[in-house]
């Protein structure tokens, strides 16, 4: 059975894939309307989407025609922290999202070196060498494009790297200031 609860702030990556879905978000439409369910879905399509829409938060279960109902409470719950985070951010925070990922590179050389020494602080414990695999397992929490982020932190001379690329460590002394 479906657990109807929810805890906590929708995830917004959650409600956009179940949307972007063509079986899901014609199947939202149907209960959001009202409507039989549309033709041309077969039953395990059906299911997932089911199953999609509920784990967004967009429907819950009920005693209707369809079973489910659409709920407004993840639009309520996107807009609302929107609405908190809308504050403008400063610094380092202007390039990285809430969760620490590289959002965007500033032009600005400055700046750019500023957020990569930022990075390297929350990247690399002063001392600690890293493999290449590790690095590149940490870079993949902060951004998509872990080969380019890893250039950009050796060329800036904040990490160095032996000869062979094996071995990375930070080279910058102290925290970086936001």
């Amino acid at each position: 059975m479906i657990d109807t609860r929810r805890e906590s702030a929708p995830d917004p990556r959650a409600v956009l894939a179940a949307l972007a879905h063509d079986d899901s978000r014609r199947l939202y439409a149907a209960i959001v309307l009202e409507l039989p369910p549309p033709a041309g879905i077969s039953p395990g399509r059906r299911r997932r989407a089911i199953e999609q829409l509920h784990q967004a938060g967009l429907i819950t279960r009920d005693d209707s025609t369809l079973g489910y109902r659409a709920s407004g409470d993840p639009f309520r719950g996107l807009l609302a922290s929107s609405a908190r985070s809308s504050a403008p951010r400063t610094g380092v925070d202007r390039y990285v999202t809430e969760s620490g990922r590289l959002e965007r590179i500033p032009r600005h050389p400055a700046e750019r070196h500023h957020l990569f020494a930022a990075l390297t602080e929350r990247l690399l414990s002063r001392g600690e060498t890293l493999s290449e695999r590790d690095l590149n397992e940490r870079l993949a929490a902060m951004t998509d494009d872990v080969p380019t982020l890893r250039r950009f932190l050796v060329d800036y001379g904040l990490i160095a790297r032996t000869s062979s690329g094996d071995r990375y460590w930070k080279t910058v002394p102290g925290p970086a200031r936001t």
